[in-house]
């Protein structure tokens, strides 16, 4: 075996590219043996790496130079072949390309398109999908329902082409046609509204809305009758009344012993409430006396409880004026302290209801003025607005609410913010002020004058701010598109109104008229009395004229808003003349049954709405400029504050204080002057 090995390698055989093997050279078993050991050894040196490198080289594309790297292919099937070759004796290494036919060298591509011949195999090439023919897939189409296959698909019929003459005619035709659906269309219209103008006029309400309008205005008449009640009980009860002290003449009430009294006076010198003054008065002490009292006179005086005069023998109060038993006369030996104190409290109290009743009534005014300003030019000025039809109303004017309420019930519309912004901060701010209680022009003793459990001070410190605040949160609808939910809160805004401006009137007259114990001038009085007819009269033109505007028909009175229910045939109509807003409206009013506005009020029944308006901005102007006519003449808005030096809390007065108050009068806010703020 060694030999033979030795043997081969010394004598060369040729290589598998020569000539095949003839009979005549047939080897010993020794000599094919090392025959097949050489050919192994050329596969395993020289085969397999070409092949890795033309591998390789192809992956790479480095036999053409290109830098982009290409996916890797399989092996063609000529590839593949090679090796089962390598080991049966076709040794051939692969086809190695000169530099000179690398030039021109290119590859066909790994998966290349049939051939149009039906997809024949080739180097390469992959068998295509069969597919089906233009008339093979028209045929598999046509197939019926029962799984017949039909020849062919059924030619569908094809309408005559028209000449350019007959489209025209056709387009004329159907404009014509339009056009008269259009006239027939609001014929009809018109002739049903004249029907129900004519209903109305009948007082015979038709059957979509008259029953609906009778309950409500069987409601509304119940709630009017019920408010009038109610305002003509509190006349009666404010003018006729208990309005003196129930106690009989002469009876001060219970005594109180030593020690009681000493409690009293100490609650009421803790009391920041009470001046000097009336503290004086209450225990029936005068000026005088209290003086004696500091230079060191011993006096004894019996005086009663509830005097307020300054009689010193009138009994039945026991009070020791000297000696420290008496704790009033303990706190009165450093009186200038006091005072000063007090009279700070005092005076800035007054001051700021004052203040406050400044900013209400000027911020209630401008509420009515911008809110009726502005609904006047939205009436008037802007653009024509469309009924439920989509069309102009014909009377010709836009929808004019009854109300100023009525016309800011959107918040959302600049109207509404601005009246609700203004007049519910000014309701707050004459409600906040608490100004009958702490101004001369308006101040009644509750002792004297009040009604029942409450006095007068508290009614007009309570009812008309509240009342207009009320009026200024609750919205109305329109009487008759008001459902019963909505008719509710409409009542109860109407009675929030005639409180606010009717018990206002009531109780301004009180106190102009009948009241004893007011402090005012001529001239002021006069001016009131003057405003407060004015308020009186618009009030009742507000529930005069809301009562005929609301049914001008069962008066006889032409013509008022008329409603109706819409339809489909209605919403159809909004969108096709392109009120697509209205027509969403009319959506809503058929889904919840509700009317819509057919044509606006015009003639008397439209004067009596524009009567209402007005008289209600009217009052409310009257009523907030009364208020600002108490602000001006009140003596409390040219009061000084006196500030004095030292601790507030220690009552610690530096000398200049002191000597600055020496020689002052009593407090009197008749006598104040307008002056800067400053140490007195």
């Amino acid at each position: 075996m060694e030999a033979s090995v030795r043997w081969a390698r010394e004598e060369p055989f040729p290589s598998p590219q020569s000539s095949p093997r003839t009979p005549e050279t047939i080897q010993t078993p020794h000599v094919e043996a090392a025959q097949a050991i050489q050919r192994l050894i050329y596969v395993r040196d020289e085969v397999a790496p070409a092949r890795e490198r033309l591998i390789s080289a192809r992956r790479t594309n480095e036999a053409l130079g290109e830098v982009s790297r290409r996916r890797p292919r399989p092996a063609s099937a000529s590839e593949v072949r090679q090796l089962p070759n390598a080991s049966m004796g076709a040794f051939a290494p692969p086809y190695m390309p000169n530099s000179a036919e690398q030039d021109g060298f290119r590859p066909k591509a790994i998966y290349s398109s049939p051939s149009s011949a039906g997809g024949r195999m080739g180097r390469g090439h992959m068998r295509a999908m069969p597919t089906l023919g233009a008339k093979r897939l028209a045929k598999e189409l046509s197939i019926n329902s029962s799984g017949s296959a039909r020849r062919g698909l059924e030619p569908e019929p094809k309408e005559p082409e028209k000449t350019q003459e007959q489209r025209v005619e056709f387009v004329k035709a159907l404009r014509i046609r339009v056009a008269q659906e259009k006239l027939a269309e609001s014929q009809r219209r018109e002739e049903q509204a004249q029907r129900w103008r004519r209903a109305w006029q009948a007082g015979d309400q038709p059957e979509q809305f008259g029953m609906l309008l009778q309950k409500h205005g069987a409601l509304a008449q119940s709630m009017w009758a019920i408010a009038c009640s109610g305002l003509f009980a509190l006349v009666v009860l404010l003018v006729l009344g208990p309005m003196a002290d129930p106690r009989p003449e002469g009876s001060c009430g219970r005594l109180l012993n030593q020690k009681e009294a000493i409690a009293v006076d100490e609650e009421l010198m803790a009391s920041p409430g009470f001046s000097v003054d009336q503290l004086m008065e209450l225990a029936g002490i005068t000026k005088s006396t209290v003086q004696e009292r500091i230079k060191g006179n011993e006096i004894t005086r019996r005086m009663p409880m509830c005097q307020r005069g300054t009689q010193p023998d009138a009994p039945p109060r026991q009070l020791r004026i000297g000696g420290s038993e008496d704790a009033l006369w303990t706190q009165l030996r450093d009186v200038e302290q006091i005072r000063l104190r007090v009279d700070y409290a005092v005076r800035t109290t007054r001051v700021k209801a004052a203040s406050l009743l400044c900013a209400g009534s000027a911020l209630g005014l401008l509420g009515f003025v911008i809110a009726g300003g502005m609904g006047l030019g939205k009436a008037f000025l802007a653009d024509k607005e469309v009924n439920v039809r989509g069309e102009n109303f014909a009377s010709g004017h836009n929808y004019y609410p009854s109300t100023v309420s009525e016309m800011v019930r959107d918040r959302e519309s600049p109207m509404g913010k601005c009246f609700y912004g203004f007049t519910s901060a000014g309701s707050f701010a004459i409600w906040m002020s608490w100004y009958p209680w702490h101004l001369q022009n308006v101040y009644l003793p509750a002792e004297e004058d009040s009604v029942w459990c409450c006095s007068v001070m508290t009614l007009r410190t309570l009812v008309p701010p509240i009342s207009m605040l009320l009026v200024s949160v609750i919205t109305v609808v329109p009487f008759r598109e008001a459902d019963s939910i909505e008719a509710v809160s409409t009542v109860i805004h109407a009675m929030a109104a005639t409180l606010a401006m009717g018990g206002y009137c009531v109780l301004e007259w009180y106190t102009l008229n009948v009241a004893k114990n007011v402090r005012m001038t001529q001239r002021e009085r006069h001016l009131r009395q003057l405003i407060n007819l004015l308020l009186g009269f618009c009030t009742f033109g507000l529930v005069v004229t809301g009562v005929v505007a609301q049914h001008p028909e069962q008066f006889g009175i032409c013509c008022g808003d008329l409603y109706i229910v819409p339809n489909v045939t209605d919403i159809v109509a909004s969108y096709n003349r392109g009120a697509y807003q209205q027509g969403t409206r009319n959506e809503f009013l058929v889904q919840h049954h509700k009317v819509g506005l057919v044509d606006t009020a015009s003639g008397a029944a439209l004067a009596f709405k524009l009567g209402m308006f007005w008289f209600e901005v009217s009052a409310g102007l009257l009523m907030l400029a009364s208020h600002f006519i108490i602000f001006l003449y009140c003596p409390e808005r040219r009061l000084r504050i006196r500030g004095f030096e030292g601790g507030y809390l220690d009552g610690q007065l530096s000398q200049r204080s002191e000597a600055s108050s020496d020689g002052e009068e009593d407090f009197d806010p008749d006598d104040a002057e307008v002056v800067s703020n400053g140490s007195v």
